[in-house]
């Protein structure tokens, strides 16, 4: 799960111009300083059909590495998820995908099979066998991996971040490629993090504009955030690689596609060559976070926020504002570290913006704390008041938030007993509220760990058993 999948195409229906599907804007070589790609989401593309470890190692890692490469990046970075570094408050949502599933067995002291086993999503749901798979890749690539040229560089950035250097021949002989010396040398300054995605942003400060292969949505969110802090530079400019995506017109799709793949016996330079026909026809597009930027701040000046005053510096809220208001409106859909908010999809937020971005702004970034009880109030319930502005009457500004819900729940209402019962308490939301506190500010820590309490500072908390939960889930006894 990322962030909601809605976001992207409302994004694009804003600014089309920020996607493009042919390649990266074309500059001049030393345009782009730094390539990164998550290794992680590469791994779970991990496919029967190439059936050897080597096919899946060239089709799914060296190839794309090797693009980088021929874009014009210097230097391209391999990101696989640490789990000893990732935050204890994914453990939620890691069990809950794991538990739907008939996880294959395999053991912490088994070696891989010898070829690609037949239903590898269920073996790569199975923590020993993925570990022990990213260790062989992180052993295998570097061995595979040939560049064109001896100034290029390669970082693998798993537990530690590691850089290696190519081997150079004597000046009389000229090879058609490079292999990298097998010692790696240790980027000290680089500490441990956890998931692939947050990563990335560590390399666009230290080396400069990005090309970034990654398809899950939380990247764009990511840059957004980044951008909120550090403000739009010709020196730090980020271009995502994804999936393409537009609003559905409501036509449902052809029936031919909704029918399962069928399994391909082939040999592995036909597995190969068929799989990549298949990502071809799976439409990705680069999408340039810098316009996606300025295409956010136009759309929150519905709201009037350059004439508004931020209490906390005294002057006219800014660009950054505006866009860390709206990241934050957009993680209210949904995100791997908290529930949505019910009944209020990507659509509804953001109609709602010139109704909701200011006192959102005001909230988030007018006072040294986020206060949260004028988003519970002033932001979530006036979305749930607009939503079923016909189901209401006339609402007093004071615990907005109660009042709408005690008048939803009303037995005079038209509201099916379904709808009903999905209506959120107060505690729920607060809750939200503060996991979404937590998961900014992880977004936004690109060189190290973020704190994990489990006291309820950020809605995370321990139940009886030492089980973790949202803490308005768990029963106090």
């Amino acid at each position: 799960m990322t962030i909601h999948s809605d976001w992207a195409r409302i994004l694009h229906d804003e600014c089309p111009d920020a996607f493009t599907l042919s390649k990266p804007p074309n500059r001049k070589t030393s345009f782009y300083q730094v390539g990164v790609i998550d290794g992680h989401l590469q791994l779970m593309r991990l496919d029967a059909r190439m059936q050897t470890w080597e096919c899946f190692i060239r089709n799914q890692f060296l190839k794309p590495i090797q693009e980088m490469f021929s874009y014009g990046c210097p230097r391209v970075v391999l990101c696989f998820d640490d789990y000893a570094s990732v935050p204890l408050y994914k453990a939620m949502t890691q069990n809950s995908r794991t538990n739907k599933f008939e996880v294959k067995t395999f053991g912490a002291h088994e070696e891989l099979p010898p070829t690609i086993p037949e239903e590898p999503i269920l073996y790569l749901m199975n923590r020993n066998f993925k570990l022990k798979l990213i260790d062989m890749l992180c052993r295998r690539i570097p061995q595979m991996l040939k560049l064109q040229s001896p100034q290029h560089e390669f970082i693998l950035d798993y537990k530690m971040v590691v850089h290696y250097d190519c081997f150079v021949p004597p000046a009389e002989e000229k090879p058609a490629a490079y292999s990298l010396i097998p010692s790696p040398v240790l980027v000290r300054e680089m500490h441990s993090m956890g998931e692939s995605d947050v990563k990335f942003i560590r390399y666009v400060k230290k080396y400069g504009n990005a090309l970034v292969h990654a398809i899950d949505g939380d990247y764009m969110a990511i840059a957004l955030l980044y951008y909120s802090e550090n403000e739009i530079q010709t020196t730090n400019k980020i271009f995502i690689y994804r999936q393409f995506s537009v609003l559905q017109s409501g036509k449902k799709p052809p029936a031919c596609e909704k029918k399962k793949r069928k399994r391909v016996e082939a040999e592995e330079e036909e597995a190969e060559e068929a799989i990549t026909k298949e990502k071809s026809q799976k439409k990705k597009c680069w999408v340039d976070m810098q316009l996606l930027y300025v295409a956010i701040t136009q759309a929150m000046r519905q709201c009037g926020y350059t004439q508004a005053i931020n209490a906390k510096t005294l002057q006219p809220f800014e660009d950054k504002d505006a866009v860390f208001t709206a990241i934050f409106l957009m993680l209210c859909a949904g995100t791997d570290f908290s529930r949505n908010i019910p009944l209020i999809g990507p659509k509804k937020i953001w109609d709602y913006l010139p109704e909701i971005a200011l006192p959102a702004m005001q909230a988030l970034r007018g006072g040294d704390r986020v206060n949260e009880t004028m988003i519970l109030n002033m932001v979530i319930g006036k979305m749930y008041s607009l939503a079923y502005s016909k189901h209401i009457g006339p609402l007093l500004p004071a615990s907005l938030f109660e009042k709408v819900m005690t008048s939803l729940r009303a037995s005079g209402t038209k509201l099916s007993q379904g709808t009903k019962d999905r209506l959120p308490s107060v505690e729920r939301i607060r809750n939200t509220i503060k996991n979404l506190i937590w998961v900014t500010k992880y977004w936004t820590t690109d060189n190290g760990q973020v704190e994990t309490p489990l006291d309820g500072e950020y809605g995370f908390a321990c139940d009886g058993q030492g089980k973790m939960n949202f803490q308005d889930l768990i029963i106090r006894v």
